[in-house]
């Protein structure tokens, strides 16, 4: 995936948003995935698409990383009774539907990016 996202947009040389080619082809050797009802190549929206999941999937990793290890130290190196309120944060973190909080937190927010998709999922997904 890695080296799709990095080499893909090189060999394969194609706009993502064009309309200009044949409408519904199927796969062919000028259009391996086909083109859609627009007449977008499929191909190049999997190559360029590649790289924004990759992202979101970083960001998310890092953000989620960096809260559940920050919890988790505190609750180890201080222990007691802060220790059992950290867990209990966790477990009721854990008992919510993570995907449809992120989306319900969304739903607040004007602005809409991939930064801030990859921060909600990292901080509904930290447990």
């Amino acid at each position: 995936m890695v080296l799709i996202e990095a080499v893909g947009p090189i060999i394969y040389r194609s706009d993502p948003l064009s309309s200009d080619n044949p409408k519904e082809m199927p796969p062919s050797p000028k259009y391996p995935f086909g083109t859609n009802t627009y007449g977008r190549d499929l191909t190049s929206q999997f190559v360029n698409g590649m790289r924004s999941s990759l992202y979101v999937g970083l960001l998310t990793c890092l953000i989620a990383l960096s809260i559940g290890t920050l919890i988790r130290v505190v609750a180890g190196v201080k222990g007691g009774i802060l220790d059992e309120v950290l867990m209990a944060i966790t477990n009721i973190v854990l008992s919510i539907p993570s995907i449809l909080f992120a989306i319900l937190l969304a739903s607040y927010f004007q602005v809409r990016s991939i930064e801030l998709i990859a921060l909600l999922i990292g901080i509904t997904d930290w447990p």
